[in-house]
């Protein structure tokens, strides 16, 4: 991907940010950078001038945020990058490295979705058909059937299949009750091995009720008491209850 560019002096007022692909503004990240800002070391924000004649940046909105901390709406130099798409702006924008701050996997899932990614969008609609939410954004709230947990159920949804993936979320989201716990990482986790393991031993009525004999709470508890990977110990702890009374159709573990 090659577009021209040009250094050029811009006012911060004129530079917009497109929500679509950009994370939210990390407050304790600007502190930081403003406190330690070195103009010799700072690297220039890169922007697109969009054909409407708009600027927006695609990396380096916090140097940009600390910037307007130290000088107001003083002009600063900027990275301008002309005859972008805003597909292309997103996929630089995915791809960025060197100084600036990594993108996490949640950052391009976020940007991907909003820029309609077939696979990411398939994720979401298997979720919903799940009865769940996802939320790319804030990912510390506490709503039943919210999964925060992103990147964690993104992997599970690429290993187990569109099928298997809305099971898996149909079994946490009834079991515990929409309880946010049952979507945890080790819950996902554990219930991806099972899947990919025992997907012809497992029934979805039967472990729904099963595993709603405890709190999600419960398991974390009884995972914790295990040895090996989250998947595994999780796994141990779903499958002790579930093969709990039952004398056929059980499940055995080779781990």
């Amino acid at each position: 991907m090659e577009h021209s560019y040009e250094y050029t002096m811009l006012y911060p007022e004129q530079i917009k940010k497109d929500p679509k692909y950009q994370r939210n503004i990390d407050a304790a990240r600007i502190k930081k950078i403003t406190k330690n800002w070195d103009d010799d070391l700072v690297n220039a924000p890169k922007v697109s001038l969009r054909e409407n004649g708009m600027y927006y940046v695609f990396n380096g909105q916090h140097t940009l945020a600390a910037w307007k901390k130290r000088y107001g709406n003083r002009p600063i130099q900027c990275k301008v990058y002309r005859g972008l798409t805003e597909t292309e702006e997103k996929d630089l924008f995915v791809k960025q490295e060197g100084f600036s701050k990594a993108v996490g996997l949640v950052d391009k899932l976020r940007a991907e979705f909003n820029s309609g990614d077939p696979e990411v969008m398939d994720m979401v609609r298997c979720i919903q058909l799940a009865g769940c939410t996802v939320d790319f954004d804030n990912r510390t709230s506490q709503v039943a059937n919210r999964i925060n947990a992103v990147t964690t159920a993104y992997n599970v949804f690429r290993e187990v299949g569109h099928d298997n993936f809305i099971n898996i979320l149909d079994i946490l989201r009834r079991a515990f009750y929409g309880d946010q716990k049952g979507f945890q990482d080790g819950f996902l986790k554990g219930m991806k091995y099972l899947f990919k393991n025992h997907c012809d031993r497992i029934s979805v009525k039967q472990m729904v009720t099963s595993l709603q004999k405890q709190p999600a709470s419960w398991y974390e508890q009884k995972a914790n008491k295990f040895d090996g990977s989250a998947q595994i110990r999780y796994a141990k702890a779903f499958v002790e209850q579930y093969n709990k009374g039952r004398r056929t159709s059980r499940i055995e573990l080779e781990v």
